[in-house]
């Protein structure tokens, strides 16, 4: 059944159809009752906001003895639906999922002014949800000061419109011109820190790539202790920089493993005089060639092909150098293996995965203990490596791709970005649940007067056991994300009481790195701590350079935006009182990290 071709009165009526909506008991609401009804519901009150449309007009309106016509019990019945399916796409923190359970309140004033569907004209009710969907997607409670002041902008901006003083479409412009602001800034730090990170990964992937390289061709070989020296070290930075500049699929790179093939298969004695002697006459050149087409200093390299030429003499001589007892060269193995070990179609798919988008990550072997919300910044195929941050735009979490297919396997990580707007949900929604009461009506069509009944009634129970069900499953999944949702907030509380008495410890002459330029970490001294309780810090001159009270100082180490360097006095007994907090508080439960019982 196509939907556009379909009038209010006929969605109207399918939606009875669907849902059953009892018979009223007594006087019947009309819409404009309703629709105030509706508007007076507490806007962003987490206590009982998860509860459906239907849930919260009796919970907030007990008094109130009046019911629902049909057409309206359905028409809620509907978009309480719709909203359950535009959560099924995500996964979001219960204080989101919050608020936007209160606009659909606007939702089904919308609808039942205006029917469920309306075509041709732009909606702000459903922009907006749409906007906080994709903004908020990867809030979370653990966030700490700087997750609390985000969330408290949206709700210093909702509340107003709740209360009528302001429209929609203002709330939508102002939220937009927050959002906009925060992510000029944010794309300055995910940069910064991508860079970052890009230079430490690659040196790290170049070290233990340029170190299988010389390990293949040096193990089980007999070689002198100073040919020993020169492949692990500047051998093994020669191969370094090759593979930073221009990558493990270049031909410098290709030709750098050969080369190295070549040096440690000529440096020991072959029966085959005539290829060894002719590799030891031709090598040094190809590798003086091979230098001067680098982009950087080769000096070191054409400096120890004199220590190689020696050696090439000794073997001419029959005389070759003692050989010497060595180590191979230490291996990160989760660099090296982990794109190995994935088929072609799963390491596509993840280097596929495209920046910006919003994973969960939540260990069920780790009860609560291990849930974030991960923000791909980069994604290095060659390098085998995802960089993810959160919410406050700091590194969050690193995996191979081999990691991260393990966990998209089994469940730890999702994808959170919501794949359809809120309009396409309800069309969706719509267009099958219409065509459910057209298949309905067919087949009752077909029945007998006595068969039809019986199957009417059939399907009546199946529907409000489906929608009873439904709900109840709804309940349930705002129950798990409100008990996640304290234990991260209690999680949050705990990072600040640490940071607090860390800051409690420090004396005058402690040293703290402070974020006095953006982006950089400052070494700074406690030069004094004020009456009034201001910490004041001077620069390694002894100018005065920044003042902070114990709050600032204390929310500043939470988001990573300080580290304590040295506090002026004992700090072993400060760090060991963190470490055991931090343990005591992974073996608490539920109830004894938020102090319920029963």
């Amino acid at each position: 059944m196509n939907e556009s071709k379909v009038s209010d009165e006929q969605i109207s009526g399918a939606l009875i159809n669907y849902y059953t909506p009892p018979e009223a008991k007594s006087e019947v609401v009309d819409e404009q009752q309703l629709v105030e009804l509706l508007q007076k519901l507490p806007g962003l009150s987490e206590q009982g906001q998860a509860g459906t449309l239907l849930t919260q007009i009796h919970r907030h309106h007990q008094s109130i003895t009046l019911s629902l016509s049909r057409k309206d019990h359905a028409t809620l019945s509907f978009i309480d639906d719709a909203i359950g399916k535009l959560f099924a796409q995500t996964d979001l923190d219960f204080k989101v999922e919050s608020q936007i359970r209160h606009l659909s309140a606007y939702l089904a004033i919308e609808a039942i002014e205006n029917g469920p569907l309306v075509e041709g004209k732009e909606s702000p009710i459903l922009n907006l949800i749409d906007l906080l969907m994709k903004e908020c997607v990867g809030w979370s409670e653990d966030l700490g000061v700087l997750g609390d002041q985000f969330m408290q902008k949206i709700e210093d901006l909702m509340l107003p419109l709740v209360n009528g003083r302001l429209s929609l479409e203002e709330c939508i412009k102002q939220l937009r011109i927050d959002f906009e602001k925060e992510s000029s800034n944010f794309k300055k730090m995910e940069s910064r820190l991508a860079n970052d990170e890009l230079g430490i990964v690659t040196g790290k992937n170049a070290r233990s790539h340029s170190a299988r390289v010389i390990n293949n061709e040096m193990s089980g070989q007999k070689l002198p202790l100073f040919i020993i020296f020169m492949l692990q070290g500047v051998w093994h930075e020669f191969l370094q920089n090759i593979f930073v500049r221009y990558g493990p699929k270049s031909k410098e790179w290709t030709k750098a493993t050969k080369l190295t093939e070549g040096l440690v298969w000529s440096l020991q004695p072959r029966k085959d005089k005539q290829k060894h002697n002719s590799l030891m006459d031709n090598l040094p050149d190809q590798i003086l060639r091979h230098c001067s087409k680098m982009d950087f200093d080769t000096a070191a390299v054409e400096q120890s092909l004199a220590d190689v030429s020696a050696e090439y003499e000794q073997l001419r001589n029959n005389t070759p150098s003692d050989p010497c007892e060595f180590d191979l060269l230490d291996l990160d193995e989760d660099l090296l293996a982990g794109a190995d070990k994935l088929g072609a179609v799963i390491k596509k798919e993840i280097a596929s995965l495209t920046t910006g988008s919003w994973f969960l990550y939540d260990d069920a072997k780790e009860a609560d203990e291990k849930v974030a919300r991960l923000n791909l910044i980069l994604n290095l195929p060659q390098e085998n490596l995802l960089l993810f941050t959160n919410h406050n735009h700091r590194k969050a979490m690193q995996l191979t791709y081999q990691q991260m297919a393990t966990y998209r396997g089994n469940g730890t990580i999702k994808r959170l970005n919501a794949g359809f707007t809120t309009e396409q949900i309800i069309k969706a929604y719509l267009k099958e649940v219409l065509q459910k009461v057209s298949d309905q009506n067919k087949k009752g069509k077909q029945l007998d007067k006595k068969d039809k009944r019986r199957v009417s009634e059939e399907y009546q129970q199946e529907r409000k056991s489906a929608q009873e069900e439904s709900l109840r499953q709804q309940e349930q999944m705002a129950q798990l994300k409100k008990k996640r949702s304290i234990i991260l907030r209690k999680k949050a509380q705990q990072k600040l009481d640490l940071a607090v008495n860390a800051v409690e410890s420090l004396r005058p002459d402690a040293w703290v790195k402070l974020p006095i330029m953006e982006g950089i970490l400052t070494p700074c001294r406690l030069v004094a701590i004020l009456p009034d309780g201001k910490y004041i810090f001077a620069n390694r001159a002894g100018v005065k350079i920044a003042e902070y009270t114990m709050n600032q100082l204390s929310n500043l180490i939470v988001t990573e935006n300080s580290e304590i360097l040295d506090t002026g006095a004992e700090f072993e007994a400060v760090l060991a009182n963190v470490v055991a907090g931090l343990r005591d508080s992974k073996t608490k439960s539920y109830d004894e990290l938020t102090g319920e019982s029963g």
